[in-house]
């Protein structure tokens, strides 16, 4: 039979029409079946689908999650500006070196709050303090001086400067870890330990007792060469490292106890992390050191101080062996039996009260005369420089008055 015009015409358009109703629902069940769940992940979703019986171009259908990955991205910066700019209540801070960061102070060497922040250090960490320079963290490393002229005043400078190291290993709670090292030209770590890759040890009061009973037995060694013992001491990563010295370095004839000698302390301290580890630093009874003290405080962000004779004298006699007196003044050091022991009254000088009251009324005299910013930068050479002193904690109550009066 012969099919009429309109039937030839227009049959292939009605076939061709079923067929792209039955490729757009097969589309629509394709696009659900890979539509994101909305559980809140941003994966995209590339889908492609051809039509062979209309010879139709490839088509690419792209996923609307391309906006939630920016979404994602805003709130993922968002999240961390928050972390960057919390807020902290400079009220809470407990040492006036970490609530005043504000100028140097004339032989600070660094102020406390960089000693406060040092990374991984200082979270939660507890403190003590050593000749007055407080310092955060969970390790500390003492370096002492035991070369002849600490046997000066009869032996009483040496005496000092190791009470004052056990006073300061009795603020260590349990958590806390020590390391003691003392040089002259030879170097004699904690012990006399011989192990090739030391380590801190925890401040229990085994361990507190163990090494006063060392240090009581302890002789002075000729020379006064530090670069062994700040090398040992910066590869031990502790939070802080009290360096202290009664005199000028010198160094071993023929580099006998250290390989290179043309290095300087210094360039052990370079060669380390400069400003990674502070090194507080103490020039004990004798100025001779003094200038080179500083500098290597100030090189690792580290404290600076002189601690001068409580006579005022620094006596430069000596004896060539350690008192008897010495040995039982140090055995009989009774360590606080809870293993947290408070800063003691003795562990501050009179010298360094004295001198700290005075930088106290210089600046209550500046206040007076309507100069409050010479006023607030003498508070703040008082709170840094002298701190665990009656002085210091008028100054930081005075600097807060500052802050409450300028507002937020």
């Amino acid at each position: 039979m012969q099919l009429s015009s309109w039937q030839f015409d227009h049959r292939p358009w009605y076939g061709w029409s079923i067929s792209t109703v039955i490729h757009l629902c097969l589309i629509i069940a394709v696009s659900l079946l890979f539509m994101p769940s909305g559980d809140g992940t941003s994966e995209r979703l590339d889908v492609e689908v051809t039509f062979a019986d209309v010879g139709a171009d490839l088509i690419a259908v792209d996923s609307f999650t391309a906006e939630l990955d920016s979404l994602e991205d805003e709130v993922a910066q968002d999240d961390v500006a928050a972390s960057i700019f919390e807020p902290t209540d400079a009220l809470a801070i407990s040492s006036p070196n970490e609530a005043l960061a504000i100028g140097d102070a004339d032989g600070a060497g660094g102020d406390g709050a960089s000693t406060a922040s040092r990374s991984g250090h200082s979270g939660g960490a507890g403190q003590t303090s050593f000749f007055g320079t407080v310092a955060r963290g969970n390790s500390f490393v003492y370096i002492l001086d035991v070369s002849p002229s600490m046997n000066a005043r009869g032996g009483k400078r040496l005496e000092r400067a190791v009470l004052e190291l056990l006073q300061s290993l009795d603020q260590l709670t349990e958590k806390q870890r020590f390391y003691v090292i003392v040089f002259g030209w030879e170097t004699r770590r904690m012990f006399d330990s011989e192990q090739l890759i030391p380590s801190p040890i925890p401040a229990n009061i085994e361990n507190k007792r163990r090494l006063r009973d060392w240090l009581a037995q302890i002789q002075t060694i000729p020379g006064t060469d530090p670069r062994k013992s700040l090398e040992i001491g910066l590869a031990l990563k502790p939070s802080a490292m009290f360096f202290l010295s009664d005199g000028e370095f010198n160094k071993p004839d023929h580099g006998k106890f250290f390989g290179d000698d043309s290095a300087e302390a210094e360039d052990v301290i370079e060669s380390g992390v400069p400003k990674a580890i502070p090194i507080h630093t103490v020039a004990f009874e004798d100025r001779a050191c003094e200038a080179r003290m500083n500098g290597i405080a100030k090189m690792t962000d580290g404290q600076h101080r002189f601690v001068a004779a409580p006579d005022g004298r620094g006596s430069k006699s000596s004896t060539p062996t350690v008192s008897k007196a010495l040995k039982k003044t140090v055995s009989s050091f009774a360590f606080s039996e809870d293993g947290r022991g408070a800063s003691r009254d003795s562990a501050v000088d009179e010298a360094l009260e004295a001198r700290a009251a005075y930088q106290l009324q210089l600046a209550k005299m500046l206040e007076s005369t309507a100069k409050p910013s010479m006023a607030r930068r003498y508070y703040e050479r008082v709170a840094q420089d002298y701190p665990n002193t009656h002085a210091a904690t008028e100054a930081t109550a005075s600097l807060h008055k500052f802050r409450d009066i300028a507002g937020p």
